[in-house]
C-alpha cells in the first residue's frame, strides 16, 4: 500500500472517531450516539494494522504491557467481585463513557498510524506534500463537524448565562469527548508544524492558514465546553492551547536543531539544561500575550465574565472546585474500608453513591487499594522508561517526543486534581503515547 493510500485511510478513520465524539457532543440529551462511526475506525484501524503486520512487519509488545494486563485484570477482578453486576465490567472496560479498555485501545491505533505517516515523511522529501494535504482535509474536515456542533447547541443558549437550557446535567460525557478529540488534533498539529519546519522556507502559508484553523478551532471548543457546562473539559482545552502555543514559539523562534541533536531527549534534560531554559523562556512569552489578547478580548467585546460556569456564574466561589475539596472528606472513610485491595463499590458502601473522591490517584487508592495503586504504577514507571529509552534518530522525533511527554504531564495533573481511575481521556493519552505494542520491519533492526 503506498503512502498516500494510508494516510487517505487514516483521514477517513480520523474523520469517523472525530463525527462520533462530536455526535455525542451535539445530541447531548440522547445517550450513545454515531456509534456506526466508531465501528468504522476500529475496523478501518485495525484493517491497517493487520496489514502491516503481513507485509514484511513484526509485532513487538514491550515489557510495560505485562504491568498493563497485570494491572486491568485486578481492575476486572475487583468490578466483578465488588460490584456483583456484570453491566459495570461492561461499562469499566468497554463502554464508550468509562471503558478504560476500549480507549486505551483507540490510543494506541491513532499512536499507530502518527508513526506510519511520521516515518514515511521524514524518510522521504515527497510524501510531506502527500501528508500536508492530508492535514488540510482533516483539518477543514475537523472545522467544519466542530461549527456544526457549535450552532446546534447554540441554538438552546441561554439569555442570562452562557449555558445551553437543555443540558439536563449530561455535561461530562460531551466533555471528555471534546477533550479526546484535541488529544488527537494537538499532536498531530505539532507533528505537522515540525515536520514543515524540517524542510525551512517551504509551505510558510499553509503553516499559518492551518495554525489559524487550529487556534479557532481549539479557542471556539473552549466556548463550546463553557455552553455545556464542562468546566473540566475546559481547562484541559486550554492547557492544551497553551502548551500548543509554547511549542509554537520553541520550534519558530529558538535555533534548538543543534541542541536537540546534540542532546538525547531524556528526562533530566528536560527539566536540568538549556533546553529547561528555552522552554521556560517560551513559557513566558506565552503567558505574557495570553494575558494582554485575555485583557484585551474582554475590553472589546465587552465580555461579562459572570455568564461563564468556570467563573462561578458570578457567585464568590467555584463550585465545581469546591465540591471537589468537600469529597476529600470522604478520603479516609473510603480508604480505610478496604485499604489494601480496595473496593470498587466503596462509595455507595459507605457515604452514597457518587461521593467517591475525584482524584485519579485518590480513587486509585479508594477502589483498588494500595494493591491497585501499586500495579498502576509500576505499569507506569515501565512506560514512561520505554518511551525514552527509544532511540531517535531525528531532530524532529525528539521534539515530538518532548511535546508529548510535557502533554502527559498536564493532562496527569488535571487527572490528579480532578478526576476519576476511570476518566477516559487519560486512558486514551496512555494508548495514545505509551502504546504497548510496536511493529518492525523482518529485514532490519531499529
Amino acid at each position: 500500500m503506498v503512502e498516500r493510500n494510508k494516510m487517505y485511510l487514516f483521514l477517513v478513520a480520523l474523520t469517523c472517531i472525530v463525527f462520533y465524539f462530536f455526535s455525542n457532543i451535539k445530541n447531548i440529551n440522547e445517550g450513545s450516539s454515531g456509534l456506526l462511526f466508531l465501528g468504522a475506525f476500529l475496523l478501518l484501524g485495525s484493517f491497517f494494522i493487520i496489514y502491516e503486520l503481513f507485509s514484511s512487519k513484526r509485532m513487538f509488545f514491550r515489557k510495560s504491557f505485562i504491568f498493563l494486563i497485570v494491572f486491568v485484570s485486578y481492575f476486572v477482578y475487583r468490578i466483578v467481585v465488588d460490584m456483583e453486576n456484570f453491566y459495570f465490567l461492561k461499562v469499566f472496560t468497554i463502554g464508550t463513557t468509562g471503558g478504560i479498555v476500549l480507549f486505551y485501545f483507540l490510543g494506541a491505533i491513532v499512536s499507530f498510524h502518527l508513526v506510519i505517516i511520521k516515518n514515511a515523511v521524514l524518510q522521504k522529501k515527497d510524501n510531506l506534500k502527500i501528508f500536508n494535504i492530508f492535514f488540510f482535509l482533516f483539518s477543514f474536515f475537523f472545522l467544519l463537524i466542530f461549527l456544526n456542533s457549535y450552532y446546534v447547541l447554540s441554538a438552546s443558549l441561554s439569555q442570562n448565562l452562557f449555558l445551553i437550557t437543555t443540558l439536563n446535567g449530561n455535561y461530562q460525557r460531551p466533555g471528555t469527548f471534546l477533550t479526546i478529540s484535541f488529544l488527537m488534533y494537538s499532536p498531530l498539529y505539532i507533528l505537522f508544524l515540525v515536520l514543515n519546519n524540517k524542510y525551512k522556507n517551504e509551505h510558510k502559508v499553509l503553516i499559518v492558514v492551518m495554525t489559524i484553523v487550529y487556534l479557532i478551532s481549539n479557542i471556539g471548543s473552549i466556548l463550546l465546553s463553557q455552553m455545556i457546562a464542562s468546566n473540566n473539559a475546559t481547562v484541559t482545552l486550554m492547557g492544551m492551547l497553551f502548551l500548543t502555543l509554547v511549542f509554537i514559539v520553541y520550534i519558530h523562534y529558538f535555533k534548538i536543531d543543534r541542541f536537540i541533536l546534540n542532546n538525547k531527549i531524556i528526562l533530566r534534560n528536560i527539566v536540568f539544561n538549556k533546553n529547561a531554559l528555552l522552554l521556560m523562556i517560551s513559557i513566558g512569552i506565552v503567558v505574557v500575550l495570553s494575558i494582554f489578547t485575555f485583557i484585551g478580548t474582554i475590553s472589546i467585546f465587552d465580555m461579562n465574565l459572570s455568564r461563564f460556569r468556570i467563573f462561578g456564574f458570578g457567585a464568590q466561589e467555584l463550585s465545581s472546585v469546591s465540591s471537589r475539596i468537600e469529597l476529600w472528606k470522604n478520603f479516609s472513610t473510603h480508604f480505610n474500608y478496604s485499604p489494601i485491595f480496595g473496593n470498587m463499590a466503596v462509595d455507595r458502601l459507605t457515604t452514597g453513591d457518587g461521593t467517591y473522591v475525584h482524584s485519579f490517584v485518590g480513587s486509585l487508592l479508594t477502589h483498588l487499594g494500595v494493591v491497585g495503586f501499586s500495579l498502576f504504577f509500576i505499569y507506569l514507571y515501565f512506560a514512561i522508561k520505554e518511551f525514552f529509552d527509544i532511540k531517535q534518530n531525528f531532530i524532529e522525533n525528539k521534539i515530538i517526543k518532548l511535546y508529548l511527554f510535557c502533554l502527559f504531564l498536564g493532562i496527569f495533573a488535571i487527572a490528579i486534581a480532578g478526576v476519576h481511575l476511570s476518566w477516559i481521556p487519560l486512558w486514551f493519552l496512555l494508548g495514545l503515547i505509551f502504546p504497548t505494542f510496536i511493529l518492525q520491519d523482518k529485514k532490519k533492526k531499529i
